[in-house]
């Protein structure tokens, strides 16, 4: 988009877009050193995407006592029900399931506010 020489005759800085048609003015203005300015005009706006709502845990509200005493019966229970041989997929999603259902019943937590 660089047209003019940034440096003497030669045109060193370059501004690289791959929407042209966005840029509405490119001009050289006398830099502090030897080089030129590139300044660029253009018809973009940033734009800023909301955020989305997401679950916040309140660990320190934790009744951290229930949840340890959850764990060991859902580890004993585990030993008992599961084998080497048992499926992984199976024993994955079971854990996976239980602890979630742990994290609910044992941590307080509260909906992110809208900014």
């Amino acid at each position: 988009m660089v047209t003019q020489p940034t440096r003497k005759d030669n045109i060193l800085n370059v501004f690289l877009t791959n929407r042209p048609t966005l840029t509405t003015r490119s001009t050289t203005l006398p830099g502090l050193s030897d080089h030129d300015i590139v300044f660029i005009e253009s018809s973009t706006s940033a734009k800023r995407s909301k955020p989305v709502k997401r679950l916040i845990h309140l660990w320190k509200n934790a009744d951290v006592d229930l949840l340890r005493s959850k764990c060991h019966q859902f580890q004993q229970h585990s030993k008992e029900t599961y084998t080497t041989t048992s499926n992984i997929n199976t024993v994955w999603e079971n854990i996976k399931d239980n602890h979630l259902k742990f994290l609910d019943s044992c941590v307080p937590s509260k909906m992110s506010r809208d900014i």
